[in-house]
Order: C-alpha cells, then structure tokens, then sequence
C-alpha cells in the first residue's frame, strides 16, 4: 500500500462527515450572543408547547375513559331492561296465546298495508 497519497481535508470532501462537523463546531466558537438567546429561546417555547400538548392529551383520555365508562354502564342497563321485556313478552304470550296470536296477526297486516302503499307511490 501506498501512504504517499494526501489526506483529503474538509474543505475538499463535498460530503462532509459528522466528525468535520464537530472540528467546524470547535473551531467555530465566535457564535453571536444572539444566536444563543435565539436558540435558548426556541427551545423554551418548544419546551412549553410540549408540555401543554402533553397536558391536553391527558385531559382527552380523561374524559373518553369517562364516556366510555358511561357507555359501557347505559349498554348494561339497555340489556337489562330489553330481556326484562323478552321475560314479560314471554310470560304474556305463554298466559294469554290466543290474544297474543290475534295482536302479531294484527300488526302484521297493518305492516303489510303500509308496504304495499309505500310500493304504489
């Protein structure tokens, strides 16, 4: 091998490394003041918007874990009352079949009535 050949510097490599980069930050240490502020700055503000959107992300899975809750409690509820219904429908039906027969044989013609004139329009 030939160690004769130059080393490349910074200057003359079109990529340049992160290890340039970091001689460039060394070297470079006459960085306005006010670029400082600027800087320190942004990251503040940055800082406060996170931690404000953090907050509010919070307080929504508060409230969705509370109206899922209260879902949750209305759907219970709604089933209990609909086979609380089925039980005294079926309690009626098993009580009284021949009156239960004439009502389903009622609302049947009645519901036939209605489609056949919705058909007609």
């Amino acid at each position: 091998m030939n160690n004769d050949t130059p080393k490349s510097t910074a200057a003359d490599n079109p990529f340049p490394t992160s290890q340039d980069s970091e001689k460039a930050d060394r070297t470079n240490t006459s960085r306005p003041e006010a670029l400082d502020k600027l800087e320190q700055g942004a990251h503040q503000t940055i800082n406060q918007l996170a931690d404000t959107a953090a907050a509010q992300v919070r307080y929504a899975q508060e409230v969705f874990a509370k109206a899922s809750e209260s879902v949750q409690q209305k759907a219970r509820v709604w089933k209990g009352t609909g086979e609380e219904w089925t039980e005294c429908l079926r309690d009626t039906v098993k009580e009284k079949p021949v009156a239960a027969l004439a009502t389903a044989f009622a609302a049947g013609f009645i519901l036939a009535r209605l489609c056949q004139r919705s058909g007609q329009e």
